[in-house]
């Protein structure tokens, strides 16, 4: 396996300080009010006090499971807990952190391509993913797919230039640990291990060797095994639980959301509307399927892989697409050079980089200019006024293991410490108060004027309940006859 020279290509050197901008927009020391980036943190918590990862007060009811597991994987976490440890709970400088993830997944993903497109065409296809709407806000989120990305970008830039044809077990154990280390940070990782199969058992190598080489791969889930069991991580709750969701609408709809999505990082489906959505998922799957067949490479099986999982998810949202974005655009480039070649007209060429590059700076600059506007904007959320006060105020005149009903409970469990879970809208309100009972919760926490999801909540309280805590944004109940 050759890594790359010490001789740094021109247009990577170009590429890398004309990202740097993008980098270090939109970091600030606020978030909204999310959920995910709280249980992570609740997690990391638990890493740096030597606590089980499933010990992080929310509540998990099967009812909510959408909300997700009671436990993440611990690799983002495990990452998190180095940083509160050198730094403290300082938003800003987790998303610095971040960003210098994000600046190393594009070193990967321009040596990732480098076999298949032209340098050139690699900078400008990273250019355009960097520089992109959705990543410019993205990254202000404190969230797992940014170091994910980065790390399966590694394990598919080493499991591409490894045979087993010249095997060589160092070489092989560093791509078990990539996948490994993927695996940790987000379950969508396992594909990594099918990928490696498909490449293992297609390469020339006689069976024998490919036979030990798959066998190897093993390591992988027995060191996860390992590691949930040395963490604490919850037994039989996991995304498995998420399958009861996946219905026929729910694959008809993610179809067509991604469908519709896939031009929207570049282009605003305002101007394109469904019918370029529609031509772009297209050409993205007539050109992985050529390459499957073709020329595949073994990211090509992961993109596969992760469509798939895409559709069958039962969770739409645009997060989900942020560690494959370059691999999608990838598909649009290595489409168009295809052609190009063919028709060998320069004028032709020069049409098609001339109308990239307009509609690239016409996209790139005021999604430049939003992210500016978006990190200095304070957003509703853990860290405004109203919410600092009822949360000073939940520490201070609640029992630790008094909880509390939220709308948001891995945020409130977080910045109060106290156990929080969120009541169904589906049940009554004697169920609801059953399972308050049932758990310990005896405060209802809402937002005054409504939010989305916590009808449950809102329809528990009874004439009884009382008013301790208010100002303009909540309302903090202590139920009666509980």
């Amino acid at each position: 396996m050759k890594f790359p020279s010490c001789k740094i290509p021109g247009e990577f050197l170009f590429l890398l300080i004309f990202c740097l901008p993008a980098f270090s927009v939109n970091i600030k020391n606020h978030t909204d009010w999310g959920d995910d980036y709280a249980m992570y943190l609740l997690q990391a918590d638990n890493i740096l006090q030597g606590k089980p990862q499933c010990e992080n007060g929310y509540l998990y009811q099967e009812y909510a499971k959408g909300l997700g597991p009671k436990a993440y994987p611990p690799g983002f976490p495990l990452f998190l807990s180095v940083l509160l440890a050198l730094g403290g709970f300082d938003v800003a400088f987790l998303l610095t952190a971040i960003s210098i993830v994000a600046v190393i997944w594009l070193c990967i993903s321009y040596f990732l391509f480098q076999k298949t497109l032209p340098p050139l065409w690699t900078a400008f296809l990273l250019l355009a993913v960097f520089y992109s709407r959705d990543f410019l806000l993205f990254k202000s989120e404190l969230l797992s797919e940014i170091p994910y990305a980065a790390l399966s970008f590694s394990a598919l830039y080493v499991a591409g230039r490894y045979s087993p044809e010249n095997a060589n077990y160092r070489k092989l154990l560093l791509l078990l640990a990539l996948v490994f280390l993927s695996v940790l940070f987000r379950s969508s990782g396992w594909i990594l291990l099918p990928m490696l199969w498909i490449h293992l058992l297609r390469n020339k190598a006689p069976l024998r060797i490919k036979s030990l080489h798959i066998a190897g791969t093993f390591l992988v889930p027995l060191a996860y095994w390992g590691t949930s069991k040395i963490m604490g991580m919850p037994v039989g709750i996991s995304y498995g639980d998420q399958a009861s969701y996946i219905t026929s609408e729910t694959l008809w709809r993610n179809v067509s959301l991604y469908a519709q999505t896939l031009s929207s990082p570049w282009i605003s489906f305002e101007i394109t509307g469904p019918i370029l959505g529609v031509i772009f998922s297209v050409i993205l799957l007539i050109t992985l399927i050529y390459r499957l067949i073709k020329q595949a490479e073994p990211f090509d099986y992961y993109v596969m892989g992760y469509l798939i999982l895409l559709i069958v998810w039962p969770h739409y949202t645009l997060r989900f697409l942020i560690p494959i974005l370059p691999l999608l655009l990838f598909y649009y480039f290595f489409a168009v050079r295809t052609l190009l070649v063919r028709i060998r007209k320069p004028f032709v060429s020069g049409m098609v980089f001339g109308t990239a590059l307009f509609i690239f700076i016409i996209q790139a600059i005021p999604a430049f200019a939003e992210a500016q506007r978006y990190s200095h904007k304070t957003l509703p959320g853990p860290f405004d006024a109203d919410a600092r006060a009822v949360f000073d105020f939940i520490r201070k005149e609640t029992q630790a293991q008094e909880g509390i009903a939220f709308v948001k409970p891995r945020v409130l469990a977080y910045f109060t410490q106290r156990p929080s879970l969120i009541l169904s809208a589906d049940f009554s309100a004697m169920e609801n108060r059953e399972i308050m009972k049932r758990n310990g919760v005896r405060y209802i926490l809402l937002f005054r004027n409504g939010y989305p999801y916590q009808e449950g909540n809102e329809k528990t309280l009874e004439m009884e309940d009382i008013v301790v805590f208010e100002n303009e944004t909540f309302r903090l109940f202590r139920m009666n006859n509980l």
